[in-house]
């Protein structure tokens, strides 16, 4: 008899079984790598934003995983999410439907706490996907030569950020996260891995005594043999106005001297321009005449678990002119039935609006229009991509175009897709 519950302290020993054992990369796994993983995890067991749930066949745990309780920004809004985190099956119970179990427990508590996305990491694609989550937005990381940065001008008040003034550090962090579409307020083991962390630099940007931004980066040897050659790793770039990342960027390019490449990430797409010249040191060429300036990476998937939740949180996302009224068809990958999303977009008031949903050809539809508006255009997709384009991961029209939604009317849909523009895609460096 399967049962599923939260883990507490005496559970230590059992978890780490499953954990270890499902996550082995970077661990020795030896007495001490043991012991240093009990310490992390009983220490992480305290956290109010951490709950440890496990499977037991009888007094045997055959699956465990951690659900993180987010603040994540939708489209402008900080609202409650639910993380998936480390999902592991114990290996003498594989290939027995646990996983799916597992996932099912998650979507349920998060609508039970109404969070109405859930997040998690890709680390299979193809098993997430058939459960009906979305890809996110892509990260791209750049390497160049540092003198390829841009020069600039630093005009921000740039100091090195002790451990007591890490609190300035989260604050400035949490007020960029309440500003981007899908980023997520720092989590409590985040912050305990940021006190114990003594390897990174960290530089702040201060405006008088507020802090508009920070950098943390650390060196790298580039080469087994010659102790001159070295690179910056950055791994944190979080920046409230223009005028710091300028500071930030030129800070990196004086330190030329010291590496002679940079390692540098980002979830905007147009990076690579603000780069004096963004080719990547690998040099890569594409016929025709194509150089490689990055490498993209996929971080987030996303799934709204509760479709009123999510347009009741997210009604005043910002929207393009004109108005459209869309029916949009989907298989729930769950239930495996037809389900339907009726959707007013933008007008007078702006936002998006859920008129309707439920099984599609049961009493609740309302496919004829006789109990609301009549849809000008009906989609058809999958769960995966309709999550992707709801959290604005994709645009309509090239998921048209490439045969991943499928629609009646093409000009009606040309329309939705520039009322539903948005900036800013779903990002977040958020690990867990």
């Amino acid at each position: 008899m399967l049962k599923i519950r939260e883990l507490v302290s005496s559970d230590i020993e059992r978890y780490l079984d499953v954990y270890l054992n499902a996550y082995p990369a970077f661990k020795t796994l030896d007495a001490e790598c043991r012991a240093r993983q009990r310490e992390r995890n009983l220490r992480n067991m305290g956290l109010s934003d951490v709950d440890y749930i496990g499977m037991f066949d009888g007094e045997e745990l055959v699956a465990a995983m951690k659900l993180v309780h987010f603040q994540m920004n939708l489209y402008g809004n900080v609202v409650p999410a639910l993380g998936l985190m480390s999902l592991a099956v114990h290996p003498l119970h594989k290939k027995k439907g646990l996983a799916l179990k597992m996932v099912q427990y998650y979507e349920a508590r998060a609508v039970e706490m109404k969070a109405s996305v859930a997040p998690l990491l890709p680390f299979n694609m193809t098993f997430y996907r058939s459960m009906g989550y979305g890809l996110g937005s892509r990260r791209s990381l750049y390497h160049i030569p540092t003198v390829n940065l841009p020069k600039g001008e630093i005009s921000a008040d740039l100091r090195f950020v002790r451990a007591q003034e890490l609190d300035a550090l989260v604050a400035c962090y949490n007020e960029k996260a309440a500003r981007t579409h899908g980023m997520i307020r720092k989590t409590g083991e985040e912050l305990g891995d940021m006190r114990a962390d003594t390897a990174s630099i960290r530089l702040g940007a201060y405006d008088g005594q507020k802090m508009t931004g920070y950098l943390s980066y650390r060196f790298e040897d580039a080469s087994e043999t010659n102790f001159t050659q070295n690179r910056i790793v950055v791994d944190e770039l979080i920046c409230l106005d223009a005028e710091t990342l300028e500071s930030f960027l030129e800070y990196l390019r004086r330190q030329a001297d010291l590496a002679q490449s940079v390692v540098l990430t980002s979830g905007c797409d147009d990076f690579y321009h603000v780069l004096a010249d963004p080719q990547d040191l690998s040099m890569e060429y594409l016929p025709y005449g194509y150089l490689q300036v990055c490498r993209s990476f996929i971080g987030y998937m996303y799934k709204i678990v509760d479709y009123p939740e999510f347009f009741r949180v997210t009604s005043n996302r910002p929207t393009g002119a004109g108005s459209v009224t869309a029916r949009i068809e989907y298989l729930d990958a769950f239930a495996k039935e037809e389900r339907f999303l009726l959707l007013d977009i933008g007008g007078e008031r702006g936002g998006w609006r859920l008129l309707a949903c439920g099984t599609a050809g049961s009493p609740d539809d309302v496919r004829d229009g006789s109990e609301g508006p009549v849809p000008e255009l009906t989609l058809r997709c999958r769960e995966c991509d309709l999550n992707a384009l709801l959290m604005n991961s994709a645009r309509l029209m090239p998921l048209i175009d490439l045969g991943v939604v499928r629609t009646d009317n093409t000009d009606a849909a040309r329309r939705m897709d520039m009322i539903l523009y948005y900036s800013s895609k779903p990002y977040s460096n958020t690990d867990f």
